[in-house]
């Protein structure tokens, strides 16, 4: 009994999933305080829980390439045990935000009908990664790994990045936040650094393999850059968000009316 008391104390994945169920329980309660009417209430949790999941997926991708390309001493042997954990966690915080936003929001699934084409498109992707985040959440374990298999584990957990991608594209279409400039250039820095981090190690497992000479190992790793960024940057160009197709409509609006009332007599 003492002994699994001590393994428990020294594993930091049981600190990961213990602060996300109390930091869930506090925003819960704080929020409840601080905006009396429901649907105010429902909007900020559930955007707070959308922001924490995202963040917690993205240092447990970020996880990944800074323990092949730095020193240990940047990424100890604890936080790289501990990225499960911070997937777990991301998956967590990721359902309650779909469950606040479904239930408390629009009061069910039939409320989801009613919204428009493109807010359904956006909820559609975000279950499809809510689907893949529980997949890997389920599967965390050691005794999956054992019972699937490490190359079938590994083939599974890989779709963390197709789902980061959905993720993105689900908060762009819809995301109220996104809009504003400070955040939008902070999220494009996160992922151009994410890019270029995961463009070095698989360029680093391709000279592992392969005897690579170093121009040869740079344009590779300039292009793999090159092609995430802009594809990321391609993004407001291929799907326009929904509170800026709205503005432009209302500004659309406004010079029509102006324009109506400038031609009167």
């Amino acid at each position: 009994m003492m002994r699994s008391f001590k393994k428990l104390v020294s594993n930091s994945r049981f600190y990961v999933l213990a602060l996300s169920l109390l930091a869930s329980l506090f925003v819960l309660a704080y929020f409840r305080v601080k905006f009396p009417s429901d649907q105010l209430y429902y909007i900020r949790t559930e955007q707070l829980f959308g922001l924490i999941a995202v963040i917690l997926l993205y240092l447990a991708i970020l996880i990944t390439p800074l323990s092949k390309l730095m020193p240990k001493a940047v990424v100890s042997k604890q936080l790289l045990f501990a990225r499960r954990g911070i997937g777990v966690a991301a998956a967590y915080f990721a359902t309650l935000h779909v469950l606040i936003s479904i239930q408390g929001q629009l009061g069910g699934l039939n409320g989801a009908l009613l919204l428009p084409t493109r807010y359904k498109v956006s909820f559609g992707l975000g279950a499809v990664a809510l689907v893949v985040l529980l997949s890997m959440a389920a599967t965390s374990f050691d005794k999956a790994m054992q019972f699937m298999t490490f190359s079938r584990w590994k083939r599974l957990h890989r779709l963390v990045y197709p789902a980061m991608v959905l993720i993105l594209i689900h908060i762009w279409l819809i995301g109220t936040h996104i809009e504003y400039a400070t955040i939008r250039y902070t999220t494009y820095a996160a992922l151009t650094l994410l890019i270029l981090l995961e463009s070095l190690r698989i360029t680093a497992n391709v000279r592992k393999k392969r005897q690579l000479e170093r121009r040869v190992y740079i344009a590779i790793t300039l292009g793999l850059c090159s092609v995430g960024v802009v594809s990321l940057l391609c993004l407001p160009v291929l799907a326009q968000d929904y509170h800026s197709e709205h503005s432009m409509e209302e500004t659309t609006a406004d010079h029509g009316v102006m324009k109506s009332m400038v031609m009167q007599p």
